[in-house]
This record gives C-alpha cells, sequence and structure tokens, in this order.
C-alpha cells in the first residue's frame, strides 16, 4: 500500500505496500469577512479509502476542529466550512491546517498546509524564505534560509512543522536577520514512525509583526524517507563488489602470465635442487 496526500504545495507519499495507492487532493480557501472564513475540500483521486478524517485548522491563535468523517472512498470528495477569528489588522497571517486520517491498515497520519490569509490591498512581503532538507531515515537535517533586501534588520518569528509524524526542532523560534543579509537556521528532523519509501510534506514560515502591518512568508519541500543504508552508502555494495572481482581478475592474469613465461637459468638450477 502507497499512503499518500497531495494538494496544492503538498505531497505526501509513505509506502508500506505497492499493491495499493490512497491519494487524497487538498485545497484550503480562506476569505476574510466579519470573521475569517475557511474551506478545506479534499478528494480522494487513489483506490482506495481513507479514513477518519478530521481537518484542524488553527489561526491567529484558535484552532477549529472539523467535524470528522468516517471514510472517503475513491473518487468521492469532502468538505468542511469553518469560521475563525478576523485578522487582528491588515497584513498577511498564516494559517495552518493539520489533515488527520487513517489508512485501510488503521495507520494514523497527518499532514500540515500552511495557506497565507491576505486582507484587502496587502502586498506580498519583501522577505524571502526557502526551507531545503536531506533525506530523512529515523532522523534527518536541513535548514532554513531567509533573506532580506530591506536596509534595516528584522525582527522576526520562525516555525517549521513537518508531515507524518516528523518532529521538527527548532519548530517556533524568534529571529533577527540582519539588513540586506541572509540567516540560515539549521534543521533536525526526528522520525519515529514514517517508513522508507515515501516523502513528507515540510512547510516553514515567517512572521514579522511591524507597526502598520504583519507579514507572513511561506516555503515548502517534500522530502524523501529513506532507509538508513540507501542515505549512508550501502557499504561495500555493487559497485565495490565489481571493483574486488575486477581486481582478483588482473592478479589472475598476471598469475597465468607468470606461470606461462620462460624460466630463467636460475629458476631451473633451483628447481634442479
Amino acid at each position: 500500500m502507497v499512503r499518500g496526500l497531495v494538494g496544492a504545495a503538498l505531497c505526501l507519499l509513505v509506502a508500506r505496500d505497492a499493491r495499493a495507492l490512497l491519494t487524497l487532493q487538498v485545497a484550503v480557501d480562506a476569505e476574510v469577512r466579519g470573521d475569517t472564513s475557511v474551506r478545506v475540500t479534499v478528494n480522494n483521486v487513489g483506490d482506495e479509502p481513507a479514513h477518519h478524517l478530521t481537518p484542524d485548522v488553527t489561526f491567529v491563535g484558535t484552532t477549529a476542529h472539523g467535524k470528522p468523517v468516517e471514510a472517503l472512498p475513491p473518487r468521492f470528495t469532502e468538505g468542511w466550512e469553518l469560521a475563525l477569528p478576523h485578522p487582528p489588522g491588515p497584513g498577511t497571517f498564516p494559517l495552518v491546517v493539520d489533515l488527520h486520517y487513517a489508512d485501510a491498515f488503521g495507520h494514523r497520519l497527518s499532514a500540515p498546509v500552511v495557506h497565507v490569509v491576505r486582507t484587502p490591498g496587502m502586498a506580498p512581503p519583501q522577505i524571502r524564505i526557502a526551507v531545503e532538507a536531506d533525506a530523512i531515515t529515523t532522523t534527518g537535517r536541513g535548514r532554513v534560509t531567509l533573506d532580506n533586501p530591506e536596509n534595516v534588520a528584522l525582527d522576526a518569528r520562525l516555525a517549521v512543522v513537518a508531515g507524518a509524524g516528523v518532529g521538527v526542532d527548532p519548530s517556533s523560534r524568534p529571529v533577527v536577520v540582519p539588513a540586506h543579509g541572509q540567516l540560515d537556521v539549521p534543521l533536525r528532523f526526528d522520525n519515529p514512525d514514517a517508513p522508507p519509501g515515501g516523502t513528507v510534506p515540510i512547510y516553514a514560515w515567517v512572521t514579522i509583526a511591524r507597526d502598520d502591518r504583519h507579514e507572513t512568508a511561506v516555503a515548502s519541500a517534500n522530502v524523501a524517507v529513506v532507509d538508513a543504508a540507501d542515505r549512508d552508502g550501502p557499504g561495500i555494495g555493487a559497485l565495490g563488489l565489481a571493483a574486488i572481482l575486477a581486481a582478483g581478475a588482473a592478479l589472475a592474469v598476471l598469475w597465468r602470465r607468470r606461470r606461462s613465461a620462460p624460466r630463467t637459468r636460475a629458476e631451473r638450477r633451483r628447481d634442479a635442487s
């Protein structure tokens, strides 16, 4: 079974058995009115049902929980309408969706989607963010890179989240990005459960609170989950074995040439004695 979750800026594939495929498409829409109206839509485009689906949506410090759905068969769609608070002011704000679900074996899974809610008239922030990581085994490493094009240093808060139960350190921390400069923040991942053969979505976002507005920039990446031997190298492996065999063959040729070469007088006298 291959379990997966894909959507705008999201891709999660966790493989256990290739006989079946669970693939969910997720869409998140938000509209600021008297409150913030959020719609989460999940479409099952795979060939097996998803079970026990529940979205948790967090916005400006408040979390709303969608009504659980027992099962979502293939080629069916489910949607949730949730109301969250109005933004505290003008700007761009992170809206974090954590979709919980289970596969046919009952394995509980989750995957994040981070959506930026923008109040009317607000331009995208100038700060730039990127996230990357090496392949994850039971642990992993990565980094977030922040670029500040402004001529003043920026006080900000960085947050990072991963899917499939993978833990991130740090998950949240204050940062100062120097003027016209770059800041790299190292990440460490702890994977207690996600098996090799798939990918885990990682979202990183940075928020800046200014006097007149709030700014949010988001980045995401999909990171492979692999066996430790695959990431660290196969040891002797096929190439190493081939090299050893080739060396052995070369020695054998030299030995045969040595045996077939004419013997010297000294060698003949030594054999006669």
